[in-house]
């Protein structure tokens, strides 16, 4: 016995489907351009950034500020820093270790003292 399913239903299944893909597409391009923000036309996502351009280009604008150019040899993301004067941003700079350290206290009690990256002493 046969049972068939409506065309409404088939119809609805098929744009739940097709939103399902377009979502799909959305995000790996965008992870793509974040991890490669200079894609080649030859690129396995390629295709997919250039189908979903306008939503990413909207997206990084709205979301970074970061301009996104696409066209059929390749596509380009802008990166631009952030506003490096803001304080309100990254780890603060300090010559206290005890500062620095306050962060893993579990590794200050065990390691040795080393030179950080951030200018100031901490833990090994």
């Amino acid at each position: 016995m046969n049972i068939r399913v409506a065309p409404r239903q088939d119809s609805q299944r098929i744009g739940d489907l097709q939103k399902a893909q377009q979502h799909d597409e959305f995000s790996r391009g965008l992870r793509a351009l974040l991890m490669r923000p200079l894609m080649a036309a030859g690129h396995e996502d390629f295709s997919a950034v250039r189908r979903q351009a306008e939503r990413l280009r909207e997206w990084f604008a709205r979301e970074t500020g970061w301009p996104l150019h696409v066209d059929r040899e390749g596509a380009r993301l802008f990166k631009r820093p952030a506003n490096l004067s803001d304080d309100t941003r990254g780890i603060p700079r300090t010559t206290s270790a005890a500062m620095c350290c306050s962060a893993w206290p579990a590794r200050c009690l065990s390691a040795p003292i080393r030179r950080s990256p951030f200018n100031c002493w901490v833990n090994a």
